[in-house]
């Protein structure tokens, strides 16, 4: 159980607190869903139940902390880290092995537990999440879905029963979502104490027993599943509780259309010999289109040979006649990972730069009017990295638009997104594409296709 009274806590380099009088608790044999829009507070507080705050980032904590029943104040970071687990967004970042079993059985290892024992909490947890098609395999081979899986058997395979998941789904297709979904209601049913923080909210809508809405640092709304009405996710800038699965009601693109860029007999594939294309044709016309296809079937791949980050080994990318021989100057690419985009000092400084690498010079009413855009005003002079991973997401794809491409593709450009920055991105690439552009979006994310302006191209069939 993890328990918090009456805490607020300040980070060492600000002089306002981050989290201001929270009360909470997550209990044993329950899964307790926290969200609320970017910025609220919501990695704060997992920092908190974690040991990282203040044991890594300092700061001043008040008020008290309790994991199953000892006050975290009392705690070394390593006597924390046993009692409590945490998976977060991007999974491979914790990794420290090479393949799935030996990552498993890595922190068992520096436990000093014995070999007998190591082999066999491995086989069980190996059982436990269906791991055994991939127990041999690479961590780098595997879906985002399989690495969500592994980090959770890890953290099982410990004995740990508290468990914090951060973004778990912002990575995972719809499947996977409810792979997991039904993983955690099983970890429920056997006692664990389930903290997770989200955006996404409509997976759980069976599962969670209580909900946590937090705005401005502090806890708003509490209670069950219920408390989600249409009233409070428009207040508070939140996911829709319940979404449909529109993927196959989406009209498939009019491929009669001129194309702003298509291929032609496209082959690709890894120094390995694993084939992604043979003889690929597709083409992109102006609009806005979602690109379908389950995992693996090369949607990022198709995306990165168009822009020349990738080599094709046969076939051609052609581009309309306004085409003049950079694909980058032509159009933009949203890569899944922000940090790989984000190089200057500032927010303000990776608009004005993208800018003027698009040719204006003077462009300080046009950079105040994409931070307005992307709600970022308040941030203009904040170091990039500093930043939630949602608001990442926003001006990334802020920057994509700086140079006005002919086409903009965008690699789960949501993932991360509260629900209200996630509608002003939305129509941000609607206005977009209906000013005769086009837009190709690769996502899971059931919220952001929910809608009649959007068409499908489809690869893998």
């Amino acid at each position: 159980m993890i328990e918090l009274k009456n805490v607020s806590y300040t980070y060492a380099s600000e002089k306002d607190p981050c989290l201001k009088d929270i009360s909470i608790r997550a209990e044993n044999g329950k899964i307790t869903l926290c969200t609320g829009v970017s910025g609220c507070g919501k990695s704060t507080l997992i920092r908190l139940m974690n040991g990282l705050a203040p044991h890594y980032f300092g700061g001043k904590v008040e008020g008290d902390v309790l994991i199953d029943g000892v006050n975290a104040s009392m705690m070394s970071l390593n006597e924390h880290s046993t009692s409590v687990g945490s998976l977060f967004q991007e999974p491979e970042r914790q990794f420290f092995a090479l393949n799935v079993e030996d990552e498993i059985a890595f922190a068992l290892e520096w436990q000093g537990i014995k070999r007998d024992e190591i082999k066999k909490r491995v086989n069980r947890v190996i059982s436990l999440f269906n791991l055994g098609d991939v127990r041999n395999n690479p961590i780098d081979a595997l879906s985002e879905g399989q690495k969500q899986k592994v980090g959770l058997a890890s953290i099982v395979a410990l004995g740990v029963k508290n468990i914090i998941l951060d973004e778990p789904t912002a990575n995972l297709d719809v499947e996977s979502t409810s792979e997991l979904a039904s993983i955690l209601n099983d970890l429920k049913e056997q006692g664990y104490c389930i903290f997770i923080v989200d955006h996404r909210l409509y997976y759980l809508s069976e599962y969670a027993d209580s909900v946590i809405v937090m705005s401005n640092g502090s806890v708003c709304k509490e209670g069950g599943f219920e408390i989600l009405t249409d009233e409070i996710v428009k207040d508070f800038g939140l996911r829709k509780a319940s979404v449909p699965d529109r993927r196959d009601q989406l009209k498939r693109a009019d491929r009669s259309k001129d194309s702003v860029v298509r291929t032609e007999d496209l082959t690709f594939y890894y120094q390995e010999g694993k084939s992604i294309f043979d003889n690929l044709n597709i083409s992109f016309p102006k609009g806005i289109h979602v690109l379908l296809g389950k995992n693996g079937v090369g949607k990022t791949t198709l995306c990165r040979l168009i822009f020349g980050l990738e080599k094709q080994k046969g076939g051609r990318v052609v581009f309309d006649e306004s085409y003049t021989g950079n694909p980058l100057a032509f159009g933009s690419i949203v890569l899944q990972n922000t940090d790989y985009q984000l190089n200057m000092r500032t927010v303000y400084d990776e608009l004005e730069s993208c800018f003027y690498l698009a040719g204006i010079k003077d462009s300080k009413d046009k950079v105040d009017n994409m931070l307005k855009k992307l709600d970022l005003s308040l941030y203009a002079n904040r170091h990039p990295q500093s930043l939630s991973g949602g608001q990442k997401q926003r001006l990334v794809i802020g920057m994509a638009m700086c140079k006005n491409p002919k086409i903009i593709i965008l690699d789960e450009p949501t993932s991360g997104l509260d629900g209200r920055n996630m509608r002003i991105i939305k129509d941000m690439l609607k206005d977009y594409a209906q000013q005769g552009n086009c837009v190709v979006i690769i996502t899971h994310d059931l919220e952001l296709v929910d809608d009649d302006s959007f068409d499908a191209i489809e690869i893998g069939q």
